[in-house]
Order: structure tokens, then C-alpha cells, then sequence
């Protein structure tokens, strides 16, 4: 779940700036040499990669606040937990670099220090995963458990074959979000399942993007990363297409309800008020679209407009006033009149 490239500063390697020259493992220091406290706290501290750890982490945390009621423990149990697997992966993958590989100038560790960090690491992880088990069940071990794996397995597994570079740290952003999810919930939600889709085919691109600027020097290794193993023309194709799968998994998630649709809340229509015409002609049947029937209060605090109440067997044409308005032909009431009514119809001035 961590980057194979170096990252540590080139003051560091005895060589000067850029790669490291030897090919084979890094020598072990003098004993005499060997660093103190401060030195190793500082070493280890600097194998945390906030490029990689950040996004994890935040990750985990917005998967326990899709849920409907977040618990504040369990959402900060999980991103710890997460957190703790990047650094593990990030120990793992040092150790085998700097080493093993030779890829890396040793940055003030040695392979004691780094295998000693890396079992501290883990057993906080699984102390994290056992307070989470107390908490929610064992649906812990099935949401955080893989993450370790993927960082035990990183380096010198995974990192070395092409589909092993480019998805394990996608694999594991998306476990993230949607174990982040089944903690508060015990659950799984097609919405939440949907984003850590979406979310993994893009981190996929983005990690083949970036690994064919390193194309050279990882041909030069021996690490079979998608752009080695498939050129730089077809992995970029590639990036676009699983960009393109992204994209298609969120409309597609959107179609089938899923994913909100994202369209703006329409507006209450309100009807408009039109002019009379002559298609409404003195004598033809009043429409029922413009007539409204309210309680008397509220017609007489409208003195302007026409009132009035259906007689027994009245008519239910059309009329006009004096003024051309299009008025029911019932019986005006006044103000004083109106209050006696139990209901009567208002009538626009302008229709």
C-alpha cells in the first residue's frame, strides 16, 4: 500500500544526488556506528509518507461518516488501524529497498530497526482490530484485517508484478472506504460499494500515470510495473481507459438509483396570471384552472376582487364587469356580506 519508489532526499545517499550507483543490497554499518535513540526516531519518522498515509486515513473517515449515525470511537479506531497498515507497508517496503534491493541509501536504519518497527506496527494494528472486535463484532476482522495483508505483501510481492503495483494501494483506499462504512453499520450499501469502485479504478490510473515516469529506471531493477511490461503508449491508453471505467461506474450507479442523480430541487410552480382573450368569450363555461375557493376571511381582505357564492342551480357561465374582467356569474358580495359566507370563490383581476 505504499509507493516502491525512494523518497528520501538525496543528501542522505554517500553517492550524492540521484539514485544510488550499486545495484546489490546496501552494506550493514559499523556496530560502532550504530545510531541512538534520536537518530532511529527520526529515521522511522521519516518513512511516514503523508502522500500516501493522508488520503488513506481521510478515506477511512469518510466512510464512517456515510454512515446514518457515525460512532466517534469506531470512526477513530478504524482510521488508526488504516494508518497504522500504511506505515507497516511503508516499514516493509523500506527494509526490502534500501537492503535487499539496494534502491535506496539505508537513511540512517538498519534491517533490525526496520523488521523491529515493522512488528511493532503490526501488533498495534491488531491491538486497534481487537478494540474493534470488543466494539462492533467480528465483522472487524473482515473490514480491517486484509489491509495488513496488503502491506505485508507489498514488498517483495506485490510491487514486482504489474497488476500487483498498480492496485494495491487502490485495493486498499477502497477497503478503507467501504470497511470505514460496514463498522458503524454492519452493512453494505450499493451507494458506498459504488464509490470505492469508481475510487479504485481511478487511483489504478493514477498509479500507471505516475509509474511510467520511473519506466526506466524500474526496466532497470527488474520491477515489472504496467508501463515495463506493456510500453508507455499502451500504458497510457490503459490509464485512460480505467479514467473513462470511472467515470462509466458513477453513471452507471446514477442511473440505477444507487447514486443521487445531482439534479437541482425544481422550483414550486406558480401559475401566471393572463389577460383575457378572445378565446374566453362573454357566456363560455368558466375553467376551473383559475378559479380558487378559499374561506371568507381571506376574500374579504380582498375587497378588488369579485366575490360571490353559487346559488341553487345557478349558471356557471361566463360574464364581464365593467372593468372587462371575466367574473363568475354569481352574485357579488360585499365585505360585510362576505363575512356571513361560509366560502366563497376569489376570481384573479386578471386572468
Amino acid at each position: 500500500m505504499s509507493d516502491p519508489r525512494p523518497t528520501d532526499s538525496a543528501a542522505d545517499s554517500p553517492e550524492g544526488p540521484g539514485r544510488p550507483e550499486a545495484s546489490g543490497p546496501a552494506e550493514a554499518s559499523d556496530p560502532s556506528e550504530t545510531p541512538g535513540h534520536r537518530d532511529r526516531a527520526v529515521a522511522l519518522a521519516r518513512l511516514v509518507r503523508p502522500a500516501f498515509l493522508g488520503p488513506a486515513v481521510a478515506t477511512a473517515a469518510v466512510g464512517g461518516l456515510l454512515a446514518p449515525a457515525p460512532a466517534g470511537p469506531v470512526l477513530v479506531g478504524h482510521a488508526l488501524a488504516v494508518g497504522l497498515a500504511v506505515y507497516a507497508a511503508h516499514l516493509r517496503d523500506a527494509l526490502v529497498d534500501r537492503f535487499r534491493r539496494g534502491e535506496e541509501p539505508p537513511g540512517g536504519t538498519t534491517p533490525r530497526l526496520l523488521r523491529r518497527a515493522f512488528v511493532a506496527a503490526s501488533l498495534a494494528f491488531w491491538a486497534v482490530v481487537a478494540g474493534l472486535w470488543w466494539t462492533v463484532g467480528p465483522v472487524a476482522a473482515l473490514a480491517v484485517g486484509p489491509l495488513w495483508a496488503l502491506a505485508a505483501l507489498h514488498a517483495p510481492h506485490l510491487d514486482v508484478t504489474p497488476v500487483g503495483s498498480a492496485t494495491d494501494y487502490a485495493v486498499g483506499v477502497a477497503l478503507a472506504l467501504v470497511g470505514g462504512y460496514a463498522l458503524q453499520t454492519g452493512a453494505l450499501a450499493p451507494d458506498v460499494l459504488a464509490v470505492a469502485a469508481a475510487l479504485g479504478l481511478a487511483l489504478v490510473a493514477v498509479t500507471v500515470s505516475v509509474d511510467a515516469l520511473d519506466a526506466a529506471f524500474d526496466r532497470q531493477i527488474g520491477k515489472q510495473t504496467v508501463p515495463v511490461a506493456l510500453g508507455a503508449a499502451a500504458a497510457d491508453r490503459l490509464a485512460a481507459a480505467l479514467f473513462l471505467a470511472a467515470g462509466a461506474t458513477v453513471a452507471v450507479a446514477v442511473a440505477a438509483g444507487a447514486l443521487p442523480g445531482g439534479r437541482w430541487p425544481r422550483r414550486p410552480s406558480v401559475p401566471r396570471a393572463r389577460r383575457p382573450s378572445s378565446r374566453a368569450p362573454v357566456g363560455a363555461p368558466c375553467s376551473r384552472r383559475w378559479r380558487r375557493c378559499t374561506r371568507s376571511p381571506r376574500c374579504s381582505s380582498r375587497p378588488s376582487v369579485w366575490r360571490g357564492t353559487r346559488p341553487a342551480g345557478g349558471s356557471s357561465a361566463c360574464s364581464s364587469d365593467p372593468s372587462g374582467r371575466i367574473v363568475e356569474p354569481w352574485r357579488q358580495a360585499g365585505p360585510r356580506e362576505t363575512a356571513r359566507l361560509p366560502a366563497c370563490c376569489v376570481v384573479p383581476n386578471i386572468l
